[in-house]
């Protein structure tokens, strides 16, 4: 396992380092985030390599290279490298790029609806939640419809503010997003009709 460790390694340094010398535009090869992405990752094989020969019985101990073992969970984002050219993936994000606006309301909605429920929320059911935090995740987890069910109101009180917030909840993602679909749904109509333009001129 170990021999497999150094073959990636050397591969992905050899990949990378063959990638930064061919880019004509070596600010924007440092500025792109997939490449910061590998290189994090690269940095942190390297130095989990170093500790195993250095310090090999801090291999499996709770301390610095758990960090750094986690550090190399940003390879995983080497994936939009391969889905950044499907038509579906560059409309979606296109279509995040152009409902900012909408987005944003969301948010600021949902954050107006968390800071208000749990604040009514914690004053009716301080024997359940503890702390204004567990309101808002409690807040957040019935607005999104999820319920775990780790909190719940026992009170009249308190079950009438959840009710009102499974129901701003449901509104809230019932008007905000049809609008990201349809924008999507237009945005994809119109790809495909210009890659359709595009194969018939080259016939």
């Amino acid at each position: 396992l170990d021999y497999m460790e150094y073959a990636v390694m050397v591969f992905f340094s050899i990949e990378l380092l063959a990638r930064f010398l061919v880019c004509p535009s070596k600010c924007d090869y440092m500025k792109n985030a997939t490449n910061i992405c590998d290189i994090i990752a690269l940095l942190a094989l390297y130095v989990n390599v170093i500790v195993d020969i250095i310090l090999p019985s801090q291999r499996y101990s709770i301390s610095l290279a758990d960090f750094i073992d986690c550090l190399q969970t940003f390879r995983v984002f080497r994936f939009f490298r391969i889905v950044k050219d499907v038509i579906g993936f560059r409309v979606l994000v296109y279509t995040i790029k152009m409902s900012t606006k909408e987005l944003c309301l969301l948010v600021m909605y949902l954050l107006l609806c968390v800071i208000v429920f749990s604040g009514v929320v914690y004053y009716c059911e301080r024997d359940n939640m503890k702390s204004i935090p567990d309101a808002m995740w409690w807040v957040v987890i019935t607005m999104t419809t999820v319920g775990y069910g780790d909190m719940y109101p026992n009170t009249f009180l308190g079950r009438v503010v959840g009710s009102l917030a499974a129901i701003c909840g449901v509104l809230l993602i019932a008007v905000t997003i049809p609008v990201f679909v349809n924008n999507f749904i237009l945005f994809y109509s119109y790809s495909k009709t210009i890659n359709a333009t595009k194969a018939s001129k080259k016939k």
